[in-house]
């Protein structure tokens, strides 16, 4: 990628016969506002950057003249380009509400701002929702972007009303009071690998995200407790996540493989350097965005019967051993980032009926014992 940063244009790298040539439109779809060309990327990406200028000067023009900021399209552009909009998001976030936005535009771009609160609004964008039905998630996320471009929008004196207020998903799921069982974990381990089986035991012992675990590093730890700024709040929300034994257990792990590697490397006459990091694959490498994910599939798909999990129904895991050290719903909530009521769910799904099943098994014992 180039040096060049300009929000909510579009940026195209085409190859051709004996030459790459990279496009930038003002938006997807848009007016051309550059095009650099070599005979390797990094030579068109070096002209890219000296003829930076005449690009960012024809994209301003684009912004001053072209979208009218009457009309829904002026919206997308205001907000893509705006710190406490689409440039506060997290890097994730951004990458696929991009596409969103462009569709967003597609569709609704030539509808003036005032149209918003026009009776039959709503009815619009349900009716655009429903083109995406036959994948619910994917409509929601729809749903998602255009209201929070409408909320930004009413927010900043831009827009009056924001139609798509309280429209409901379509997809339908309680993934927050799902938990691995122990007969499934026990199936999915017996699948994974050294680094996978640390990753899944830590996720577990923690309640950590999968962005967070990726980047956790030595120095987030005390001698108590993990303490990180969190990748979903973008560096601005910290986290204290007690360790528990279980935690503790991988963690040593962890510095033994580490130990093994870097002896390993030494005995061979190899550079030797310790990972700054605590999840690391066979090599010492941080994991990839997708490869705990992926390596969670193939571990879930491999079990008999195959298991239907997420690797996120692991923070239901760690609310549980929460419960089991004493602390509240509203700790747990609180510590996890969820609803209270969720909490309360995986407490009577699956702690107060295991307690259950333990008392009614120990007074059949006592009866017969009596008996």
């Amino acid at each position: 990628m180039g040096a060049l940063r300009l929000p909510g244009a579009h940026r195209n790298v085409r190859k051709r016969p004996g030459k790459v040539v990279i496009y930038w439109q003002a938006w997807r779809g848009g007016p051309a506002i550059g095009r650099f060309e070599g005979t390797t990327l990094a030579e068109a990406e070096r002209a890219e950057k000296a003829g930076a200028h005449i690009a960012v000067e024809a994209y301003s023009a684009t912004r001053r003249t072209t979208i009218p900021k009457d009309l829904v399209a002026g919206l997308v552009v205001a907000y893509k380009s705006a710190p406490d909009g689409f440039l506060k998001l997290a890097p994730s976030t951004q990458a696929q509400w991009a596409s969103w936005l462009d569709i967003i535009r597609e569709r609704f771009g030539t509808l003036p701002v005032a149209a918003l609160k026009a009776k039959g609004m709503r009815r619009e964008i349900i009716n655009w929702r429903n083109l995406y039905a036959a994948t619910p998630r994917t409509a929601d996320v729809g749903v998602q972007v255009i209201r929070r471009l409408f909320s930004w929008s009413v927010d900043n004196e831009l827009a009056d009303a924001n139609p798509a207020l309280g429209i409901k998903e379509l997809y339908e799921s309680d993934r927050a009071s799902e938990i691995v069982e122990p007969h499934e974990m026990e199936a999915i381990l017996a699948h994974a690998n050294p680094p996978v089986s640390r990753w899944i035991r830590m996720a577990a012992a923690t309640g950590l995200r999968r962005g967070d675990l990726r980047q956790l590093k030595w120095t987030d730890l005390t001698e108590v407790s993990i303490e990180l700024a969190t990748g979903k709040s973008k560096g601005r929300k910290r986290i204290i996540v007690p360790l528990l034994p279980e935690a503790r257990k991988v963690l040593e792990e962890c510095r033994e493989a580490e130990r093994e590697r870097i002896a390993k490397l030494t005995a061979a006459g190899r550079p030797a350097v310790s990972s700054l990091f605590v999840m690391t694959t066979h090599h010492g490498k941080p994991w990839s965005k997708d490869g705990p994910t992926g390596a969670w599939i193939r571990a879930c798909a491999k079990a008999e019967p195959k298991i239907e999990k997420h690797l996120h129904d692991l923070r239901g895991n760690f609310a549980t051993r929460l419960m089991a050290n004493g602390l509240s719903d509203e700790q747990i909530a609180d510590m996890l980032g969820w609803q209270t009521e969720n909490v309360l769910k995986i407490r009577r799904r699956y702690v107060d009926r295991d307690r259950i099943a333990r008392g009614i098994a120990e007074r059949l014992d006592l009866t017969r014992q009596n008996g």
